[in-house]
Formats: structure tokens, C-alpha cells, sequence
């Protein structure tokens, strides 16, 4: 029996129940017990003689009905299996079915009735009946014993089939292994003194199980177990009976077999009540309380079942559509509300049942005397605990007086609603009302204002001459308005706009103050945010370029009055756009910030550190002495800046989601100052020279600014300039140097820009090459180059002198990362006829070690169109076989490096000699490039080199004189 359903009993109304159900078990018990005296005594006195020749049909009706009600126990067991499974009652339901088939032996061996499985034997129903009473009493200890749990009904099934095994094996001794079993009882002498021993030891057994039943039953306030302490006392009274009797017919064995008819009925009796009767009458308690549950609520509720049919409702709902209950039940929506209405109500319920959940809606209900009520619903399938639908509860709340009070209230409250906070005091300046941007400006609730006056937002930043002056304007103009510090709920102290009027009566008394505020610490914040973005760069949160010539602009005039010197550093992380490249610029902006850190720990406090953009930042030294022993402290702050920087970055890739350190050195331009005779301007133009100074020495350099490294830069910005001139103005031009093979026939020639200049002449490559490819002019001019030598190569086509003559332009890093080169040289060549074949690009092995997968990806593109490569100063750089055989190569040039000193340094031959094999093994044409003397020809082509080129056999030459030199060398 569930435990909370017996505790709700027990404080029911009926609370002394469970009292009066032992009691009544008891009072079983003790009759039986009281009514076994006089029925022993008559048992055993000469009043009443042995039944006879008729016992036979006296045992079959007493045993009977024992066999019936032992397999009423069995299927009650069994029915309420699919209810509640508890182990208790399958147990007892198991044993009793095995009681009723040993029974059932029982009754068709005794004396006197037909032939069954065997022949007839004295001890076989004797056996059968001990074998029995052994089985009950070992199912009511298993009552005892056996915990409180549900078991699965698979298990069930398993209990049942051990009982029917049981019965079995009881059946086999009794009818074939009977003589194998001790006398049981001596006709004409009576019960053995086995027999009743072990009556007697049964008849304890029950007892015993009594005594312990009426405990557990008590202590768990369980009736069920009641009835089984009471059933099995009477079943020990039963066995009683059977010690005494003498012969079979006699009284006692009679008086035995109803003590055990009596004992499985209270056995059922229990379980009947537990099982079936208690749950009714449980449920009819729900049902009582439940109908004075629905009585009492004062909304209507009703239940319909899945077609709409109205099921139960409370007398709310009948008042409603002023029918009886009796009048409802029965009918639809449609009989009750109307066609029109009855569509929408058994939508919505269907909508309900759809989504197997409550659902609410605002329903319109015309009420009979006319006009409609708003209600709102909610609609709520109702299942069974199998999930099977009972159908839809409803109830509804009327809503119509709230829905017409939110009219009115949203009308009168639209004023009050505005986004500035609103509070209205009487004459007193008690508050009565604020409105939500009010509460939500001060943080305290509306209940927390109410009957307060506004001297709780005083913050103390006004004395009281300010709130004197204040309503003093208040009672003479009946206005104020200004800027004023309030106090929020939690301590905060904040800037707001406040504007105060009075509101005065029909006689012109004062009767209420209306005050709006709106809160201006936004806007006060809004401006600190924009200064502060205005001189501080958002990512490192270091000053700005902005702030910082400001400090530059304070020092420069302080510095000599101060007797102090002055520095400007500017910093530059070499090689920091490999990082936004390599890993984007999330990355990149990480690295930033934590060099910003850096650096701000290595300064004292009056020392500035400012990013103004990019990978630069600016250092402002103010309190240095004077001389040489201020720039040696400038000097040693410059290399504690560069060793913080060096020291390894921990970033994390966001593409693969790992950390990975980064070592960065850094570069330094130094300017010093002890005057104001410079500008900002002028002190950052010298600084960022002295930078390009230490960066032009090579990574990790810190240098300070002179005049020659002034002249120097001011050659290259001239140059740079006339450059720029001289790409616009066509004064580039191409020479050709020839490439022979080793019987000195011209075999192609290297495409070399020059430049000639309007006033300087003809400018050395060697100081215009760099400068345009610092500053990215090297693509327009390799662009020149390329389409010069096509242009070139499309005119020797059909000129039988030329037609074999290939021409080798050097490409550049920059062009090869130029987006859609691969298009650019195909339209070219469509448009100028050029054989791509013809055509050979030299890539340097430099610019193979940045983006080497991306420019092994375009060679290919290249490749595919036909263009050859060749491979220029091979040796020179950090040579690989890994990435060799990789690029898509047709030759490689033996640097003039390792060809000038070849016949004087042994280490340059085994190079030169190296590549030739190489070459040879990969497949590869070599090219000798600055050979200028026989010896160093001779020694080439003794080791396998078959192209040449150098001053040995031409210098560069204007395109006549080259096409000229091809004419003599055919010859």
C-alpha cells in the first residue's frame, strides 16, 4: 500500500481507521483462539462420532473450498501484477497457487477416492498435507522478510514458475517416492509421532509467523499484513487440531480443515482489501474531495473528452451558461455557446491536444442576458498513467473588469511612461508616485519611495545654501531647473538634469511638486570615453600620437629651463607584418598590447610610451642629464627596451587553437634634445631617420641620429622622387647581356633594366634596385621589364638570326604576390605573340623562404602556360633539396660569387662542381653567370658546364649592339 496515501487516511476523517481494522483482526483471532476450547472438548468427548464411510465427500467439501479461495489468492496476485508490482504480494500469490495444486493432490489421494496418478497409500494425503502447511507458513515468514519493493513483471513470472515447479516436486515424492518418506500415520493407531512433531513444530511456525506479522503490520501501519498475522494464527490453531486426532474421521481433522478454510479466507480477505478495496476507497475519497475541491473554486471548470463531449463540470461553469449540470453533460460546445463560438472553443482544443501541453487563451463568452464577458482559459490534456487520453480540463478566468482597468490605466499612464524619470510629491514633498525610468535612474523600488521625501537622494556635494537658492526660485517663479549630484540606491553618486514645478489648487494653494530628471552620467561618461579615445590609442591603451606630441611639445619647453636633456626614441618590431600575415592581425593586435606592456615597465614614472600605429611606438625620455652621460643613459634605456622586447611572446593561433612562442627583436632611432630650437615635427622626421639607419644595419640595432644620416636620407628621397619621374616619364630602358654556350654562340640574354637620367646620366642599378624595392616601385618596373622582352621576343619570331634566342627577366617577390599575375602574362602574351617558351623568369633564392607555398603556386600557374625558370644566385642563400625539387625549375645559375675567385679558392670549385652535378642529376641546365677570363671558362666546361655569362664575352648591351654581337657570333 502506497505510504503516503495510508498517512493521508490516517488523517482523514477516519483517522482511528487503521486502529479499529487491527483491532477487528484481533478480535479474529481471539474468537477463533476462544471458540477452539469448547470445540476441542467436544471434539474429544463421546458426543459426536466419526463421520464414516461419508468423510470422503465431507473432505472433498471442506477441502474445496480451501482450493478455491488459495486460487483466489493466486489470481488476485496476478491481476493486480500489471497494477502495483510489489514483491510481498507476488510471493504470497506464488506460494498460494502452489498451495492450491498440493491441495488439490491432497483432496484426490485421500481414502476413498478414485485412482489418481498412483495406488491409493495411507502416508500420500498426510504428506501432501504437511508438504502444504510446510509451503504456507514459509510464504507468510517470506511476507515478513522480504522487502518493500516493486519488482519487474518479468521477475513475476519467474516467482509463478517457481511455484508451479515446487508443486512438482511435491507431487513426484507424493506419488512416486512416497515409501521413501517415514509412516505419517497407523490405522487403527493413529497420527505417528512424526506427525505430530511436526504439526507441532508447523503449529509454532505459525505462531510465530503471527506474532511477527501483527508487528511489521503495526509498525508499518499495514493492513494487509494485519490480515495475514491474523489468518496465520488461525492456520497454528488449524494444525492444532491435527494432533489430536486418532482416526482421519474424527471431529479434530474436521475442525482442522475449517480453521484452514478460515485461514486463507482472512489471507484473501487481506489482500482483497489492500488490492482492491482500499484503492476504491481511496478513490472515492479523491473523488469526494476532489468534487468539493471544484464545488468551491469560483471559476468554471469542466472536462470534455476527445470529440468535444462535455464529461463533469462545477457549478461555476453551470452558472455560466445558466444550465444545470445535468443539462450539460452530454452536449458540445456548439449546443451551449453556439455554432460560430463552438468552431473556435474546439480549435483551441484540439491546439491543446496537438501540443500535449496547457495552453492559454483570452476567450470571448457571451453571457445569456446579453453582452459578452472576456475570460482566459487554459486547456490542459488529461492522460491516464498508461497515456491514455481522458480528454481536456478547462477552467477559465473572467478577466473582462482587468482587461477595461489596463485601458484606463495605459491611457492614464502614457504621460507617466516617458523615458525620463517623473515623481510626484504633495505640498508636504512627500513622494506619491514614480515612474519606472525614475526607480530605474535611483535604483529604489516604488515602494521604497512611497511616503518618502527626496532628502534621501542628497549626496552632499551641495551645501545648504544651494537647496535654499533653490526653492526660494521654486516659490517666487514656481520653477527650477538645473544641474544637480544625487545619491542611487547603492552609494552611487551621479550628475543629473532636475526640474521642479508646482502644481497649485483652484484657491492657488500649493498642492503637489512634479519633478523630471533624466540622468547624465552617460553623457558625462560618453565625453570622458571620446577624450579618452581622442588620446589613447583603444588597443594598447597607451597614448596616442596626438597626446604624445603634446607631452614632446611640453618637455621641449621645459627641458632647458630644467637643465635637463631630452629623448625621443622610435621603436619598430622588425619583421612584425610576418605575424599578421603568418597568423592574421588578431594575433598580431596581441603582440602589440603586450609589447606596450613591456614597455611601460621598463620606464620611470615621468617617462611617456605612446603607440601611435602600427609596429611602431615612441618613447619620450624627460629627465636626462646633459652631455655624454645623458646619452649613455638614453642608450642603456634603449637596450633594456630592446630586452624586454626580446624575450619570447606567448600567442595563441586561433586558427588551430594552440600557443606558440614568438621571439622579436626590435630596432631603435635615438634623437636627443636639450632646447626648444626643434619642432616635434622636425625631432620625429630625425628620430624616424636614425630608425631607418639602425634598420638599413640589419634587425635588432639601436642608433642615434647625425647629420650624415640626414644627407643620406635626403639622397634617397631625391632618388625616389626621380624614380617615381622617371617610371612616368619612360626614361627606363632595357640592355641585354649575352648567354653563350661553350663554343661562344649566343644562345639567349638576360633582360636588365637601367635608368638614365635627365641631368645625372646613366644611375648604377645597385642604388636604385633597393630603393624601389623598399618602396614597392619595383612592381611597376619589373612590369616594364617583362613586357619589354615580350614585346622584344615577338619581334625576333619570324627573324630566323633571332628566333631561337631566349630571354631571362628577373622577377621580384613583390610581383610574384601581385593578385592575378597569372592573367596579367597571359593577356600579354596574347597580345604582343610572344612564344612563352622563349620566356625565362629568374627568381632569387631569397624571396623562396617567405609565402614558399603561395610562390610555388604561382610558378606553376606560370609553368602551365609555358614560361621557363631559372633559379639566379644558387648557393648563395639557404639552399634546399627539399624545396628544389619542389619548384617547377629548367635551369640554375651558378652565382658570379662563387665563379670570381673559382681558380684560387678550392671551397668555391667543389661548389661550383656540386651544382653542376646537381643540376645534371635533376634534370637542370646550369649557367655560369660573371665568367671573365678563360681560365675560369676552361675550368667550367671541363666539369660539365655548357652556358655561360660575363664580361668574358660581352658586358650588357643596347638592343643594336646585342642583336649586332648575335650576328658575329653566328658567323
Amino acid at each position: 500500500m502506497n505510504e503516503a496515501v495510508l498517512q493521508r487516511l490516517s488523517r482523514a476523517p477516519g483517522r482511528r481507521l487503521l486502529r479499529v481494522l487491527w483491532n477487528r483482526q484481533m478480535a479474529w483471532g481471539i474468537a477463533l483462539t476462544l471458540l477452539f476450547i469448547p470445540a476441542y472438548w467436544l471434539a474429544s468427548s463421546d458426543l459426536v462420532a466419526p463421520f464414516g464411510h461419508g468423510y470422503a465427500s465431507l473432505h472433498i467439501l471442506l477441502e474445496l473450498p480451501a482450493i478455491a479461495v488459495s486460487l483466489m489468492v493466486f489470481l488476485l496476485a496476478w491481476s493486480l501484477m500489471y497494477q502495483e508490482n510489489r514483491l510481498r504480494r507476488i510471493v504470497l500469490g506464488a506460494g498460494f497457487l502452489c498451495i492450491a495444486l498440493v491441495d488439490l493432490a491432497h483432496t484426490m489421494s485421500y481414502s476413498g477416492m478414485p485412482f489418481f496418478l498412483a495406488e491409493s497409500a495411507v502416508d500420500r494425503p498426510t504428506f501432501l498435507w504437511l508438504a502444504g502447511r510446510l509451503v504456507a507458513v514459509l510464504v507468510l515468514f517470506g511476507v515478513v522478510f522480504l522487502p518493500r519493493r516493486v519488482i519487474a513483471v518479468r521477475k513475476s513470472y519467474a516467482i509463478f514458475l517457481l511455484s508451479f515447479v515446487l508443486s512438482a516436486l511435491i507431487w513426484y515424492v507424493a506419488f512416486f517416492a512416497i515409501g521413501k518418506i517415514p509412516a505419517l500415520f497407523v490405522p487403527g493407531e493413529g497420527l505417528t509421532p512424526l506427525k505430530i512433531g511436526a504439526e507441532y513444530l508447523l503449529t509454532i511456525a505459525f505462531a510465530m509467523a503471527s506474532i511477527l506479522l501483527f508487528r511489521q503490520g503495526r509498525a508499518e501501519k499495514n493492513d494487509n499484513l494485519l490480515w495475514l498475522g491474523a489468518a496465520s494464527w488461525v492456520h497454528a490453531l488449524s494444525e492444532m487440531f491435527f494432533t489430536f486426532y486418532a482416526d482421519v474421521t474424527d471431529l479434530h481433522n474436521v475442525l482442522g480443515h475449517l480453521y484452514k478454510v478460515v485461514s486463507y479466507g482472512l489471507v484473501y480477505r487481506g489482500l482483497f482489501y489492500s488490492g482492491v478495496r482500499l484503492p476504491y476507497r481511496i478513490l472515492e475519497m479523491e473523488r469526494s474531495r476532489l468534487d468539493t475541491l471544484l464545488s468551491t473554486i469560483p471559476d468554471p471548470v469542466w472536462l470534455k473528452n476527445e470529440a468535444g463531449v462535455y464529461l463533469a463540470c462545477n457549478a461555476a461553469f453551470g452558472r455560466l451558461v445558466q444550465r444545470t449540470e445535468e443539462q450539460i453533460i452530454g452536449r458540445r460546445d456548439e449546443d451551449l455557446f453556439g455554432e460560430s463560438l463552438g468552431i473556435v472553443y474546439r480549435r483551441r482544443d484540439r491546439m491543446a491536444l496537438e501540443q500535449g501541453r496547457p495552453v492559454r487563451n483570452e476567450e470571448i463568452i457571451p453571457q445569456p442576458g446579453g453582452g459578452v464577458r472576456q475570460y482566459e482559459t487554459t486547456k490542459t490534456p488529461m492522460y491516464l498513467s498508461d497515456g491514455e487520453l481522458i480528454g481536456i480540463l478547462g477552467i477559465a478566468h473572467d478577466i473582462t473588469e482587468i482587461r477595461e482597468a489596463e485601458k484606463e490605466l495605459r491611457l492614464a499612464a502614457k504621460t507617466f511612461e516617458a523615458n525620463i524619470g517623473l515623481f510626484i510629491t504633495d505640498a508636504s514633498q512627500r513622494i506619491l508616485r514614480v515612474n519606472p525610468a525614475f526607480t530605474q535612474i535611483t535604483g529604489y523600488t516604488a515602494d521604497e519611495l512611497i511616503g518618502k521625501t527626496p532628502r534621501i537622494f542628497q549626496s552632499g556635494r551641495q551645501n545648504r545654501s544651494f537647496y535654499s537658492a533653490m526653492w526660494k526660485e521654486i516659490n517666487e517663479a514656481g520653477v527650477w531647473q538645473g544641474e544637480i549630484y544625487n545619491r542611487r540606491k547603492n552609494g552611487e553618486v551621479y550628475p543629473e538634469w532636475l526640474m521642479i514645478s508646482q502644481v497649485k489648487g483652484a484657491a492657488g494653494e500649493v498642492t503637489h511638486y512634479v519633478a523630471s530628471c533624466s540622468d547624465l552620467s552617460e553623457n558625462k561618461a560618453a565625453a570622458e570615453t571620446i577624450e579618452r579615445l581622442s588620446l589613447y590609442d583603444p588597443l594598447t591603451e597607451l597614448p596616442n600620437r596626438k597626446l604624445m606630441m603634446d607631452r614632446l611639445r611640453q618637455l621641449i619647453a621645459s627641458v632647458e629651463e630644467r637643465r635637463r636633456q631630452g629623448a625621443l626614441l622610435l621603436l619598430d618590431l622588425d619583421d612584425f607584418k610576418v605575424i599578421n600575415e603568418s597568423y592574421g592581425h588578431t594575433v598580431g593586435d596581441s603582440l602589440l598590447v603586450e609589447a606596450g606592456k613591456r614597455l611601460k615597465s621598463v620606464l620611470h614614472g615621468g617617462d611617456t610610451v605612446s603607440h601611435p600605429g602600427g609596429d611602431e611606438f615612441i618613447v619620450i625620455l624627460d629627465n636626462l642629464d646633459r652631455g655624454d652621460v645623458g646619452a649613455r643613459q638614453a642608450e642603456t634605456t634603449a637596450l633594456r627596451l630592446q630586452e624586454a622586447l626580446s624575450r619570447p611572446f606567448v600567442l595563441e593561433d586561433a586558427s588551430s587553437e594552440r600557443q606558440f612562442q614568438y621571439y622579436c627583436s626590435t630596432s631603435i632611432g635615438v634623437v636627443l634634445f636639450t632646447d626648444s630650437a626643434l619642432s616635434p615635427d622636425e625631432l620625429l622626421k630625425r628620430c624616424d631617420t636614425a630608425l631607418y639607419s639602425a634598420k638599413s644595419a640589419g634587425r635588432g640595432h639601436v642608433r642615434f641620429f647625425d647629420m650624415q644620416m640626414q644627407a643620406t636620407v635626403v639622397n634617397r628621397s631625391s632618388i625616389l622622387e626621380d624614380l617615381h619621374r622617371a617610371v612616368r616619364e619612360g626614361h627606363l630602358f632595357v640592355q641585354y647581356q649575352p648567354q653563350v654556350n661553350e663554343s661562344g654562340r649566343v644562345i639567349g640574354a638576360e633582360a636588365l633594366v637601367r635608368w638614365r637620367h635627365p641631368v645625372s646620366g646613366v644611375i648604377p642599378p645597385g642604388r636604385f634596385i633597393p630603393i624601389a624595392e623598399e618602396s614597392g616601385l619595383i612592381v611597376a618596373i619589373g612590369q616594364f621589364v617583362f613586357e619589354t622582352a615580350c614585346r622584344q621576343l615577338a619581334l625576333w619570331k619570324n627573324d630566323e638570326r633571332f628566333s631561337h634566342l631566349t630571354l631571362a627577366v628577373n622577377i621580384s617577390a613583390q610581383q610574384v604576390k601581385v593578385p592575378h599575375l597569372t592573367r596579367w602574362v597571359k593577356r600579354l602574351l596574347n597580345e604582343t605573340g610572344a612564344l612563352p617558351e622563349k620566356l625565362k623568369l629568374e627568381l632569387t633564392e631569397s624571396m623562396l623562404f617567405s609565402d614558399t607555398d603561395e610562390v610555388i603556386e604561382r610558378m606553376n600557374e606560370l609553368k602551365a602556360i609555358g614560361l621557363k625558370f631559372s633559379l639566379d644566385d644558387f648557393g648563395t642563400g639557404y639552399s634546399s633539396l627539399s624545396y628544389l625539387r619542389r619548384l617547377p625549375l629548367d635551369q640554375v645559375k651558378i652565382d658570379q660569387s662563387f665563379v670570381a675567385d673559382l681558380l684560387h679558392i678550392q671551397a668555391n670549385q667543389a661548389i661550383a662542381r656540386t651544382i653542376i652535378q646537381l643540376g645534371e642529376n635533376l634534370g637542370l641546365t646550369v649557367l655560369a653567370e660573371g665568367v671573365e677570363t678563360e681560365e675560369q671558362r676552361d675550368f667550367l666546361v671541363g666539369h660539365g658546364c655548357r652556358a655561360f655569362q660575363g664580361y668574358l664575352f660581352s658586358p650588357p648591351l643596347d638592343l643594336e649592339e646585342f642583336e649586332a654581337y648575335v650576328g658575329r657570333s653566328s658567323e
